[in-house]
């Protein structure tokens, strides 16, 4: 399964940025960024949502 589609086809509302754990690891360092953690009950994989961009 490509996690990147699922979380753009399936999971992400309009105007919501959600990001795969890998991306986020990759710019988990980033001040300019807040990423919230998303869990649901029985989640298929980790993923993370875009709060705030300065």
């Amino acid at each position: 399964m490509n996690q990147a589609a699922k979380l753009g086809e399936d999971i992400a509302r309009a105007n919501e940025t959600l990001i795969t754990e890998r991306t986020y690891a990759a710019i988990a360092d980033r001040d300019d960024i807040r990423f919230e953690c998303q869990t649901r009950d029985d989640p298929l994989f980790p993923y993370y949502r875009v709060t705030q961009v300065e």
